[in-house]
């Protein structure tokens, strides 16, 4: 078959969709994708066909605080929802689902598989006329945004478009691709739409993994990382160093494109700093994990079984900072809570305390029990046979 795969130019959006991508392709069938302009030379040099559509998260955002400017990053976490609906919901799908059309009429592929931000894809299938699915993103198994402020926008921009029903579930499609383990979700267990796959970690080639981590290391090896999308700021890293480097401890710290590694000012040898990694490779040398609770690092972490201490800043993170304290493989800071002792004192409660390493073990094992997502292809051939 011919999978069309959509999804944000967001590294935490893609690499899921990238890892789906590769088992399809491996399985003999045919993929290409729908994505923003910059991502496509990417795609290309990845050996998938990509097309741009839609616009960028940050030109969305633009137009979002434009006509709302009250709606900031700075938000608090009981309204940030408000931000992400706005942006998700309705800014982007605007942009998006014109040029998906027009991608999917040319094209018409046998299924359509989006990222559970991407609801242009949805809409733009369901206009066409092609079966369409979901990969869902959430470490816990469902938005942060409650479902039906998501729903009225995704609806009002189908309506903004054609007078006719909307046959499929604007949030799920026909199906939802899950990846939140039973001991991280707080989702409806009875979803007749949902399908568990879990999300095997996706590393860029163009990376590989830095001898000293599996040779030179002196000690544990805490990974720290804010992701990629710019979470935090260079204080909370450089409060974080002080407090691991007092520790029996090596530490690799990875800025991403949005901090110069020069600002973390001097850092003793036992702290290494790179821009970006391959945490497919790093996380099975890791012993504890300390990042901002994105799902892809928090399940990506969880697949090692590396116990894990949280810094909830905004979107999905809060959420899952609650369900990793829940299964015991963790801990979180508050928000705002991000000082060299509390560091410190939580790395040292994870590597003192063996109960979080058994919980982390357990939690890697109801993820290992999960489907592939090469063992889900034969599902979504037959969901792309189906009447859309």
């Amino acid at each position: 078959m011919h999978v069309v795969l959509a999804g944000q130019s967001a590294t935490g959006h893609v690499y899921p969709l990238l890892s789906l991508a590769d088992a399809l392709r491996a399985a003999g069938h045919r993929v290409s994708f729908g994505t923003t302009a910059d991502l496509v030379p990417w795609l290309n040099e990845l050996g998938y066909r990509a097309a741009p559509v839609g616009q960028t998260i940050p030109w969305a955002l633009a137009q979002v605080q434009a006509r709302s400017p009250e709606l900031t990053s700075d938000l608090p976490p009981g309204k940030a929802w408000r931000l992400d609906a706005e942006l998700f919901a309705d800014a982007l799908p605007r942009s998006t689902t014109p040029d998906l059309v027009g991608l999917l009429s040319a094209l018409r592929p046998d299924l359509v598989v989006y990222e559970s931000t991407a609801f242009g894809a949805v809409l733009a299938a369901a206009e066409v006329g092609i079966p369409v699915v979901c990969l869902d993103l959430w470490a816990v198994g469902h938005w942060h945004v409650d479902r039906g402020e998501l729903e009225g926008r995704v609806r009002a921009v189908w309506a903004d478009r054609t007078g006719a029903p909307l046959r499929v579930d604007p949030i799920s499609g026909m199906a939802h691709l899950d990846p939140a383990p039973a001991a991280l979700r707080t989702a409806d267990d009875h979803d007749p739409t949902r399908l568990e796959m879990q999300q095997v970690s996706w590393g860029d080639p163009a990376l590989s993994l830095s001898p000293w981590i599996s040779s030179e290391r002196s000690g544990p090896l805490v990974y720290l990382t804010l992701g990629t999308v710019g979470w935090g700021t260079v204080g909370v890293l450089q409060e974080c160093l002080s407090g691991l480097s007092a520790l029996p401890v090596d530490v690799l710290v990875a800025v991403g494109a949005h901090f110069d590694p020069a600002d973390l000012g001097p850092l003793p040898a036992s702290v290494h700093v790179a821009r970006f990694v391959r945490q497919d490779l790093l996380l099975g040398e890791v012993t504890i994990a300390v990042h901002h609770g994105g799902s892809g690092t928090l399940l990506g972490a969880a697949a090692h079984g590396v116990p894990q201490l949280v810094m909830p800043m905004g979107a999905d993170q809060f959420q899952n900072a609650q369900a990793l304290v829940r299964s015991g493989a963790g801990l979180a800071l508050s928000h705002g809570g991000v000082t060299a002792q509390t560091a410190r004192d939580g790395v040292l409660e994870l590597l003192e305390e063996p109960r979080y390493r058994t919980s982390a073990g357990e939690l890697r094992r109801e993820i290992q029990a999960m489907p592939t997502p090469a063992a889900t292809i034969p599902r979504l051939v037959e969901l792309a046979q189906s009447p859309s």
